[in-house]
């Protein structure tokens, strides 16, 4: 799942960038007759184009963010881990010695 967001977030990250910004022209001297303030619109729209999906992105991000473990979590799966591992080993050793102890008295009274 992580690998499909780090694709999206690739993904969109190259569509910033593959856009191309239109140029700005000082004063009115461009051929459209327009000049600076025609550019000036595009630029504005193009950013309230772009504030939309930063929006979105963040509220995606904060919804996600949610999800994610804290330190305190952390903590406690660590101590239940620990535990656990604790239990099996002792758990296993106490089936070993029993095992030892059958065997060595088998051989004892086989012999």
């Amino acid at each position: 799942m992580r690998d499909k967001l780090k694709e999206e977030t690739v993904v969109n990250l190259d569509s910033y960038r593959e856009r191309e910004l239109p140029k700005i022209t000082p004063f009115g001297g461009g051929s459209r007759g327009g000049g600076m303030a025609e550019d000036l619109e595009q630029r504005v729209k193009k950013l309230e184009e772009d504030v939309t999906e930063i929006r979105v992105n963040i509220a995606t991000l904060t919804t996600r963010s949610e999800n994610f473990a804290t330190k305190s979590d952390i903590s406690d799966l660590r101590t239940t881990m620990q535990k656990e591992l604790r239990n099996q080993t002792f758990a296993f050793c106490t089936i070993l010695l029993a095992a030892v102890a059958a065997v060595t008295g088998i051989i004892s009274y086989l012999k």
